[in-house]
């Protein structure tokens, strides 16, 4: 049996094209753990980061007969994962942006005009200011919160978790996670409008 772990990496890719499966078992092993390391470091998540860098290895071995085999394979395998990550801070960025319109849903036009400021568009320097007092009052809205409600909401709205999952981890009814949550989202709105916002 052939031992993959002397080979290079342009070795592999051919073996693997070849239909060795066990030359991507060498790919895996040789470059998992390096790539977990440089995602995590992009996102700060473990388990995206464990998820980015498994799609990692999907795209590899769907994409590898069109690899260049005069390039240097490390720098396309870190050049997939680095897009993926790039692509999770992206949509993070997206889910900020949603999370902050449905906070504002129900209130006045003068709130969503300066949500838009949010959006990467190059803002003007004024807005930058703006947008950080505004970052900085949500903190110390949030931090006003009853513990509990300030609980629900981040769950709800930063975690992302289902009613019934936030029930769960709280060990309450969903009625009353449900009345948490709507008194988080009315007291934040409060605070927020007493420090201008």
């Amino acid at each position: 049996m052939t031992s993959f772990r002397e080979h290079s990496d342009v070795e592999l890719v051919r073996a693997f094209l070849r239909g060795e499966e066990r030359a991507f078992n060498e790919i895996h092993r040789r470059y998992a753990d390096k790539l977990q390391s440089f995602v995590y470091k992009r996102i700060r998540d473990r388990e995206k980061a464990e998820d980015l860098v498994q799609e990692t290895f999907l795209r590899i071995s769907r994409h590898i007969k069109g690899f260049d085999q005069t390039r240097n394979f490390g720098t396309w395998v870190y050049t997939i994962a680095g897009n993926l990550a790039k692509n999770e801070m992206r949509n993070r960025s997206v889910e900020r942006l949603v999370f902050f319109q449905r906070l504002f849903a129900n209130t006045s036009g003068v709130y969503n005009e300066r949500l838009m400021n949010f959006k990467d568009e190059g803002p003007l320097p004024d807005s930058l200011v703006e947008g950080s007092f505004f970052f900085g009052a949500l903190r110390l809205a949030l931090c006003k919160l009853q513990p509990d409600q300030r609980q629900v909401f981040l769950l709800r709205e930063v975690s992302g978790l289902s009613h019934e999952e936030i029930a769960k981890v709280k060990g309450c009814t969903l009625t009353t996670m449900r009345k948490h949550l709507f008194r988080s989202r009315m007291n934040l709105r409060r605070l927020l409008a007493s420090y201008g916002w």
